[in-house]
Parts: C-alpha cells; structure tokens; sequence
C-alpha cells in the first residue's frame, strides 16, 4: 500500500485487486473442460464418494435443500431413489456445475 498525491489529494494504491473466482481459468475454456475441472474438484473433495444425498448436494452447489429436492421431484435433476432417499451421481452433480438446472 503507498500514497500518492495527485491534485492536492492523497491517493491510496492498494495494490493488486483480489481476481473474481475463477479468473485463473484459461479464456478458452469449453464445456467439456469445465465439466472435467468440476469433477476435479468433486474427486479432491472426496475420492471415494460416488452418490450424494440432497443435502450434501445443496451445500456443493450453494442452494437450499428445498429447491434441490424440488428439482429432484420433479424430474429435472437425475437421482437414484435407495429406499426412501434420492441420491445425486457425482457425474450429474457435475453436470448441474457446469450447465445449471
């Protein structure tokens, strides 16, 4: 951080700005790239897991267990039913990263 005077007034340079999420991704990034880079990050967050119940999906995704459910239900998110849960693939879960419900 330094000060630099301009017309009587003190300017503060910060500095490099903090870059969005995201902005270390190559521009040219197609849609099978990015689905690759979000299983990536599906198997380093755990390996060994392959289906995710609702609620751990919404807490991957940043949405409510409601509006996830609900998509379930409703056919427009892909989900095995095991007994009375819906369980989300990884594959699907990283589908909805890269194209959205």
């Amino acid at each position: 951080m330094t000060a630099l005077k301009s017309n009587n007034r003190t300017k503060i340079d910060f500095g490099k700005v903090n870059e969005p999420a995201g902005a270390n991704l190559p521009p040219s990034l197609t849609a099978d790239n990015l689905f690759e880079f979000n299983l990536s990050m599906l198997d380093r967050f755990d390996p060994e897991k392959i289906l995710y119940s609702i609620k751990e999906a919404s807490e991957i995704l940043n949405l409510s267990d409601d509006f996830v459910g609900a998509r379930v239900r409703n056919g427009k998110i892909q989900a095995t039913k095991l007994g009375d849960r819906h369980m989300i693939n990884k594959l699907t879960l990283a589908q909805i990263m890269t194209k959205g419900v």
